[in-house]
C-alpha cells in the first residue's frame, strides 16, 4: 500500500461531513476514489461494489458505515443560543467547550462552541460534571433568536457537526481526526477494492448509511 495515499484518503474521508441520512459528501469521495469500478446504489444511499465469483462459490460481505454521529438544532432560544438533539450516542462529558459547525439549508457553515450553564448558577440537584444534553447549547455569536434566523439563516432541524482537524504525528506514526468510526473502515474498503484480485467467491463491499 502507498502510505501517502492512505493518509490522504483517511484525511479526506474523516474530514467529510456525513451525519446519519446525510452521507452525500462521503459517498462522493468514495465514488471518485473508485471511479474505475462499477457500483450500485439503493434508495437510501447504500453504495455497493460487487465482484462476481464462480456459481458454486460463497458470498462474502465486507461493510463499513459512512455516517458519523452529530447533532440537529432542536430549538432556538431568545438569547440566540441553539439547543441540540443528538444523532447517535454521545458522552456529554466530552461536549462542553467543543467546537462545532452549524449547516443551514443553503449549505452555509457557521462556527459555534458548545456551552453549558456556569457553575455559579448550577442548582443543588444538578450535576456539574455530567450535564444532560438539554442543559447544553451552541453559541454561534448571535445576539438573539431573530439574529439566528435572519443573519445566520439557521432554523430548527439544521445539522450540527463536530470540528476536529486532521493531524498526522510522524514521531509515532499516528493520526488524529473525527469520525474514525467508521471512516477508517471506509478507507480500508476503498483500498481493498483498488487492490482486489478475482477469486472463486463473490465478494461484496458495502458502504452503508445510518450505521449498518
Amino acid at each position: 500500500m502507498d502510505k501517502e495515499y492512505s493518509l490522504r484518503l483517511i484525511e479526506k474521508l474523516s474530514q467529510a461531513t456525513g451525519l446519519p441520512g446525510y452521507e452525500d459528501d462521503v459517498r462522493k469521495i468514495i465514488k471518485e476514489e473508485l471511479k474505475d469500478f462499477e457500483y450500485s446504489q439503493d434508495n437510501i444511499g447504500n453504495l455497493v461494489y460487487t465482484f462476481k465469483g464462480k456459481e458454486d462459490g460463497k458470498t462474502i460481505l465486507f461493510c463499513a458505515h459512512m455516517d458519523e454521529i452529530g447533532f440537529m438544532v432542536s430549538d432556538i432560544l431568545e438569547t440566540g443560543y441553539l439547543r441540540l438533539i443528538s444523532l447517535g450516542g454521545w458522552s456529554t462529558l466530552t461536549l462542553p467547550s467543543s467546537p462545532v459547525e452549524v449547516i443551514n439549508q443553503k449549505g452555509e457553515r457557521h462556527y459555534g462552541i458548545i456551552g453549558q450553564i456556569s457553575p455559579h448558577f448550577i442548582k443543588k440537584n444538578q450535576s456539574v460534571n455530567v450535564p444532560d444534553l438539554s442543559e447544553l447549547f451552541v453559541d454561534i455569536g448571535a445576539n438573539d433568536d431573530k439574529d439566528v434566523k435572519e443573519s445566520f439563516g439557521i432554523a430548527i432541524g439544521d445539522l450540527v457537526v463536530p470540528v476536529a482537524p486532521f493531524k498526522y504525528i510522524k514521531e509515532t506514526d499516528r493520526v488524529f481526526s473525527k469520525a474514525f468510526d467508521d471512516r477508517i473502515g471506509c478507507a480500508v474498503l476503498v483500498e481493498l477494492i483498488r487492490t482486489f484480485k478475482e477469486c472463486n467467491n463473490t465478494v461484496i463491499f458495502a458502504f452503508t448509511t445510518q450505521e449498518e
